[in-house]
């Protein structure tokens, strides 16, 4: 079992107008997840509470580091569809992630641990490797090791 991902939520940035922000989580080079709760959010209690785990529910996102996460042949959501806590996800008009509001803590847990087993699996993450914490502000290439791409090849 993975570790706690509250453990792992670490303020960005908090503002009365626009809520709280915590860093994303970068699981293997490929796939990252926003977990946020905030008065802002789609979380329950819809506050912004200074003790993560009062929080009964959290607003969450799931996306890849490049191509949409639902693209054909190449998108983690084909194989993550399938899983029960995937009914609900939702992927809003020109964004490339699928989100859900609301999402249970003890659920949120499941997605954490499922995401961390699909990229190891995929290669994507080194069977030790943990996940990180990155600025949403700055890419992820930059901070991670991984696929270079065909270019590095050359």
């Amino acid at each position: 079992m993975a570790r706690d991902f509250r453990e792992m939520l670490e303020e960005v940035s908090r503002d009365d107008e626009f809520g709280r922000y915590f860093k994303e989580i970068a699981i293997g080079f490929k796939l990252v997840m926003s977990i946020q709760a905030s008065n802002m959010h789609g979380c329950e209690p819809a506050e912004t509470l200074d003790d993560v785990h009062e929080y009964k529910s959290f607003d969450v996102t799931v996306r890849q580091v490049s191509k949409p996460i639902d693209a054909p042949g190449i998108g983690a959501w084909s194989e993550l569809r399938s899983r029960d806590w995937a009914e609900g996800f939702d992927r809003p008009d020109y964004r490339k992630d699928m989100t859900k509001d609301c999402v249970p803590v003890d659920v949120v847990q499941t997605i954490f641990e499922d995401i961390i087993e699909y990229a190891r699996e995929k290669g994507q993450m080194e069977p030790d490797e943990e996940p990180v914490l990155v600025d949403p502000n700055k890419p992820i290439r930059s901070i991670r090791k991984g696929c270079g791409g065909c270019a590095a090849k050359k």
